[in-house]
């Protein structure tokens, strides 16, 4: 088996997937980053270019969108810290394939895409130089997954009738599995994420998500076989230089 093709984007801001204006049906679903549009790499003397600063999308279409407007290009949404997700992205990804034959990426070099580009990724430090070395960062990528060690947290302030929503799924799909969904209705809100993180622990090798409808998201859970140590997913947390070796269990640790 041969995997591909594949790539560090997370949605599909970037430009002609399926083609010169086109994308899939109705997407892209979030808002896409823009950037000016580059000059074309084969010279203005082409047919509309360079993009038109005064022009919004210029036809033929297809489907979806995914077209200049007024001289900017759609790309990527960046992620929070982004350099740091991609690159937890890419060893979760190299982990996964360690079991097929092998694998192929989207492209070498692309345009405006950096998440679509092998050569862009090696150079930005996401991708390992040396992507067929089994090495700790790859081997250690998914022990958070391996280990159930995530939880399903409520956004803050998400939207309340949402959370009785989400409540009102988990406990019809889940029943005797969740305590918590046999309490009243004020507890249950008071433990939502509780009831959430269970519903997701017994279903999500089903395919069930943590999203329900935008209002929760997938955190590590250092109290559920997680190591606060894995520095895939922030700081690692130390005690102060000449204290480590007198501090008790519990105390307070300060991340770096």
């Amino acid at each position: 088996v041969v995997v591909g093709e594949w790539s560090l984007a997370t949605d599909n801001c970037a430009m002609w997937l399926n083609g010169s204006n086109d994308n899939l049906p109705g997407y892209p679903v979030v808002d896409c980053a823009w950037v000016r549009c580059p000059p074309p790499y084969m010279g203005d003397e082409q047919p509309g270019c360079p993009p038109d600063e005064a022009k919004a999308e210029q036809g033929p279409f297809g489907t979806g969108m995914s077209t200049p407007r007024y001289g900017w290009c759609p790309v990527d949404r960046p992620w929070p810290d982004d350099d740091a997700a991609t690159r937890r992205l890419a060893l979760k990804k190299l982990n996964a394939f360690q079991g097929v034959s092998g694998w192929f990426f989207w492209n070498f070099k692309t345009e405006l895409e950096p998440k679509w580009s092998y050569l862009a990724a090696v150079e930005r430090g996401w991708m390992p130089r040396d992507p067929s070395a089994w090495n700790d960062g790859i081997e250690n990528a998914c022990n958070l997954e391996d280990r159930n060690g995530f939880k399903c947290q409520l956004k803050h302030q998400a939207n309340p009738a949402l959370i009785v929503k989400a409540i009102k799924y988990a406990c019809n799909t889940t029943g005797m599995s969740v305590p918590y969904c046999y309490q009243d209705a004020d507890y249950r809100l008071q433990h939502a994420s509780k009831i959430l993180t269970q519903y997701w622990r017994i279903h999500h090798r089903e395919g069930a998500t943590c999203d329900f409808d935008g209002i929760a998201e997938l955190l590590p859970d250092w109290a559920y076989g997680s190591d606060p140590s894995d520095t895939m997913y922030g700081p690692r947390l130390l005690a102060p230089s000449g204290l480590r070796a007198r501090l008790p269990l519990h105390a307070p640790l300060v991340a770096i």
